[in-house]
C-alpha cells in the first residue's frame, strides 16, 4: 500500500510541472515532451513550442520560426520569440525559471532531489497511519473488555456459587479486593456478594452435598486477634466449627 501511496504521488508531481501546458497547446504546437528530449523543460513539458510562420513569408522554401511559451505563467504574458529554427540556446528559460519559479525543479538532479523529500513525506506519513491503527485497536480492545451489558444479578450468583463449589475454594474469596477488582473490570456494575450469601447459594443449589465436597474451613484475624470461622457446606447443611 505504501508503495502504491508513493507512486500516486510521484505521478501528481509529474502532472503538476506540465502546469498549464494542455490548456496552452495549438494545432501550431511542437510535442517537444518525450523521452527523446534532452532538455528538462521540454521533457516535463514545463515550457511548449509553438511554430509561427512569418507574415511576410514569400515561399515554402522559407523555413517557419517558432516562439516559446511558459506553461506556468499566465496566458497573457508575451512568449520568447519568435526564434528561428537554429536557435538552441535553452540558458534563459532556465533563468526564467530560477526567478519566477523556484519551487519546481529545473534539471532531473532537481527533480531527484524533490522526489527524496517526497518519498521521506510518504514514509512519515505511513508511520502516522500505522499508529492511528493501532491506538484504534487499543481502544476497541479496551471497550471489548469493559463490556457495557446490563448485568443479571440472580445469573451472576449462581455463576458465582457454582465457582467457589467447584474450585473448592473458601468463602471469603468473594469478600478479597483482588477478586472483587477483577470483577468490577470485567463489568462495572456487578454488585458485591457476600460469603454469607456466597454460602446460603450453594446450599440452595447443592443441597446433596456429601462429605467429599465438604469445603476447607477459612479462619480469619480480626483486629482483636480473635478468631472467627465460617460455615462450610456439608451433606447435613452448614456445620459450624
Amino acid at each position: 500500500m505504501a508503495q502504491t501511496s508513493y507512486t500516486k504521488a510521484v505521478d501528481a508531481f509529474a502532472r503538476s510541472l506540465a502546469g498549464k501546458w494542455e490548456d496552452l497547446r495549438t494545432d501550431m504546437t511542437i510535442a517537444m515532451g518525450s523521452k527523446e528530449s534532452t532538455f528538462y523543460l521540454y521533457k516535463r513539458n514545463m515550457i511548449i513550442r509553438d511554430v509561427v510562420v512569418p507574415a511576410d513569408r514569400e515561399s515554402d522554401e522559407d523555413e517557419p520560426s517558432y516562439q516559446v511559451r511558459c506553461c506556468h505563467c499566465p496566458p497573457t504574458r508575451r512568449p520568447w520569440g519568435p526564434y528561428h529554427h537554429t536557435f538552441d540556446t535553452t540558458s534563459h528559460y532556465i533563468s526564467h525559471f530560477e526567478r519566477r519559479h523556484p519551487g519546481l525543479p529545473r534539471s532531473q538532479e532537481d527533480e531527484k532531489e524533490v522526489l527524496k523529500v517526497l518519498k521521506r513525506i510518504q514514509r512519515r506519513q505511513q508511520v502516522r497511519a500505522t499508529r492511528n491503527r493501532w491506538s484504534s485497536a487499543q481502544s476497541l480492545s479496551v471497550q471489548v473488555q469493559v463490556p457495557r451489558r446490563q448485568l443479571n444479578e440472580q445469573r451472576y450468583r449462581r455463576l458465582l456459587a457454582a465457582f467457589v463449589h467447584e474450585a473448592d475454594s473458601t468463602f471469603r474469596v468473594v469478600e478479597s479486593p483482588a477478586f472483587n477488582k477483577l470483577i468490577k473490570y470485567c463489568n462495572a456494575s456487578a454488585p458485591h456478594i457476600s460469603r454469607r450469601t456466597t454460602a446460603a447459594d450453594i446450599k440452595q443449589i447443592y443441597p446433596k452435598t456429601t462429605a467429599a465436597g465438604v469445603k476447607r474451613v477459612c479462619q480469619e484475624t480480626t483486629a482483636a486477634g480473635v478468631k472467627q470461622v465460617c460455615q462450610e457446606t456439608t451433606a447435613a447443611g452448614v456445620k459450624q466449627v
